[in-house]
């Protein structure tokens, strides 16, 4: 197959039937060469594209995991740090994202899943107690969305750990309290 750019013009003369001069040069060699360049140039921009979302997820401070038919799987080094996690672990068996709730959240965490897949209202970012490998609570606020993942609607999240900041403000409620008897004993 090959590609050839037509240039034709028309004449007419008195008294002679109308009749076409043209010329045509082959170009597939340039259209050709041309395509290469723009994929190239896509190829290269998909690739520093891919550098970077790599980078600010490997990078980034909140864990970021990917659940998907109740299993996690994805999970960036923050998670890890926040799980006790290796991913090696993570990858030689998939497991349920349950196994890292305190029970007391398990039903509802699963639920807000379930039901954001379908569609329905959930609250964008709400709390729940993790369990880390070494059997440690902590607190992490999670803010879930829906994206596309291997052909198929699935949740990827974004966990903070608060746990420094939950228990701080208990000290402080604490304080609050302590103070407040304080004052009472006083007037009294």
């Amino acid at each position: 197959e090959r590609i050839w750019l037509y240039h034709n013009v028309r004449y007419e003369e008195a008294g002679t039937a109308p009749y076409v001069i043209g010329n045509a040069l082959d170009i597939t060699e340039r259209v050709h060469a041309d395509l290469e360049l723009r994929i190239q140039e896509r190829t290269a921009a998909l690739q520093e594209a891919e550098m970077t979302y790599r980078t600010l997820v490997e990078q980034a401070q909140d864990a970021i995991v990917i659940v998907q038919d109740g299993q996690i799987r994805y999970a960036n080094p923050a998670c890890e740090a926040l799980l006790g996690y290796m991913w090696d672990e993570f990858r030689q068996q998939p497991p349920q994202v349950v196994k890292f709730l305190a029970p007391e959240d398990r039903a509802r965490v699963v639920g807000y899943y379930a039901r954001r897949l379908r569609g329905e209202v959930v609250p964008d970012c709400y709390e729940a107690t993790l369990v880390g490998k070494d059997g440690q609570r902590g607190t992490a606020e999670i803010k879930p969305c829906v994206i596309p993942y291997q052909e198929q609607l699935t949740i990827m999240a974004l966990l903070r750990d608060i746990t420094d900041r939950k228990q701080g403000e208990e000290a402080l409620l604490q304080a609050k309290k302590l103070e407040s008897v304080g004052v009472l004993a006083g007037g009294i």
